[in-house]
C-alpha cells in the first residue's frame, strides 16, 4: 500500500517529522510513501480574513530532511516527495513560479477555498 497525501512538520497542518512518518508507515506494512506539504497563496486568513496568507515550502529545508530520510530508510521504503498545491483562483503564474525548482515526484492540486 502507497500513501501519496502526507504533511510534515514543514506544512502549516502537520507535526511529525519525516523519520517518524518513515518509521510508523514501515510498521504499518506501507510499501511506499509521498511527502506532500502545503503550498498555499493567498489563502484565507480565518483569523484576518481581510489579510489572506501564504504558505510557502522551504524547498532547502524539506530536501535536507528528504535526504536524510531516502539515506536511512530507503532500502526499506519507497520515497517521494512533492507538494499540495492550493489552487487559487487569480494565482496561476505566482504558483508556478513557486514550484518552478521545486522539482517534485508527484503534486496533488487542491481546491481548499471557494468564494
Amino acid at each position: 500500500m502507497y500513501d501519496c497525501h502526507l504533511h510534515t512538520n514543514h506544512s502549516f497542518d502537520g507535526k511529525n517529522l519525516m523519520e517518524e512518518i518513515c518509521r510508523i508507515s514501515i510498521e504499518n506494512g506501507m510499501k511506499g510513501i509521498c511527502f506532500t506539504d502545503h503550498l498555499d497563496l493567498n489563502a484565507v486568513n480565518r483569523e484576518d480574513p481581510a489579510h489572506p496568507l501564504d504558505h510557502y515550502l522551504d524547498k532547502k529545508a524539506i530536501g535536507a530532511d528528504f535526504v536524510k530520510v531516502c539515506d536511512i530508510y530507503g532500502g526499506k521504503l519507497e520515497l517521494s516527495c512533492g507538494a499540495e498545491v492550493g489552487l487559487q483562483q487569480g494565482q496561476a503564474e505566482r504558483t508556478k513560479k513557486a514550484i518552478a525548482d521545486l522539482k517534485p515526484d508527484f503534486i496533488i492540486g487542491s481546491v481548499h477555498y471557494i468564494d
